[in-house]
């Protein structure tokens, strides 16, 4: 996938969250966005988005429902060799999140 189109994505998903900002489902498409500029190394952005996506599923649901946005997370700054910041994160989030939470080096 382009660059071009990753931003075409991000653009659009932010356009369409107009009052539903808070919803759940934008949650979901900002995560699988996250993981899209992941892929491509736009770490920066990817992190404001798995991060938006946390804040969002956590006034929705709590915290068993984001435990995989913390994993998107974790492993984006894992990526990032953010050692410390990932396994912060994941011993933060430990009941909900341990299972999945990438391991540090």
């Amino acid at each position: 996938m382009s660059h071009r189109l990753a931003d075409d994505c991000q653009d659009k998903t932010a356009a369409r969250a107009g009052p539903l900002r808070d919803h759940p489902d934008v949650a979901t498409g900002y995560n699988n966005l996250g993981a899209l500029l992941q892929d491509q190394g736009k770490y920066a952005e990817a992190e404001q988005l798995f991060r938006r996506a946390i804040e969002i599923d956590e006034n929705a649901f709590g915290n068993p429902v984001v435990a995989k946005n913390y994993n998107n997370l974790a492993g984006l700054l894992r990526d990032q060799r953010k050692y410390g910041e990932a396994e912060t994160l994941c011993r933060s989030r430990r009941p909900t999140a341990a299972p999945s939470c990438p391991k540090t080096r």
